[in-house]
């Protein structure tokens, strides 16, 4: 956390309008530490044939099952760029690990994209096999403790996974996927709400 600032640009640090590079094999997940500001997000960038790869991405205990987490944060870009990958390696059914994990997960945060990228073989099953749902490509979480709003899926490609996009929400305004394929998964796009009262605005596909 102490290579970023927020809310304003600090020289040196993470902040509005930088962009950071992701290069080569990335073993270990990213937590987003900070916001960017309207007209100048924070852009995580994949550069050529950069990727998160790892048997799987369930580090055990709450908020630590994704490649890459978000909470609360604003003004947010992830883009796979050229090639850009998030995989499992080796979790699935009769695999080393057979565990529910994510590739990207963003709780409470608003103005957020994610392009370009795929997201692959989180959790890869034998057909008939199993009847669960592990792995989601793309989790979007609304607590109710804070805002998720315009939120976009753009140019990606999601597949091996229990669902490719869910979207829990309480109150939601704007979210958008587009030019985007999914394939091999148990559920296509998983949107709803387990409580009363809820409400989203302004859902495109």
């Amino acid at each position: 956390s102490s290579g970023w600032s927020t809310p304003t640009k600090v020289s040196g640090l993470i902040g509005p309008g930088d962009t950071a590079h992701l290069v080569g094999k990335i073993t270990t997940p990213l937590t987003i530490q900070g916001s960017g500001l309207s007209g100048n997000p924070v852009t995580i960038l994949f550069e050529s044939g950069a990727s998160m790869s790892k048997s799987n991405w369930n580090q055990g205990g709450a908020n630590v099952d994704s490649a890459i987490y978000l909470a609360g944060k604003n003004y947010i870009t992830i883009d796979g760029g050229t090639n850009g990958v998030i995989e499992s390696t080796s979790n699935g059914t009769g695999l080393a690990s057979s565990v529910d994990n994510n590739g990207i997960t963003i709780r409470d945060g608003s103005y957020v994209t994610v392009k370009n990228l795929w997201i692959k073989n989180l959790y890869v099953r034998k057909n008939g096999s199993e009847t669960n749902y592990f792995a989601t490509s793309i989790n979007f979480v609304d607590s109710g403790s804070g805002p998720l709003n315009s939120l976009l899926i753009d140019n990606c490609t999601l597949s091996g996974a229990g669902q490719p996009v869910s979207l829990a929400y309480t109150n939601v305004t704007g979210f958008e996927i587009k030019n985007s394929t999914i394939s091999g998964c148990g559920i296509g796009i998983n949107i709803g709400s387990n409580n009363v009262n809820t409400k989203l605005t302004g859902c495109l596909i």
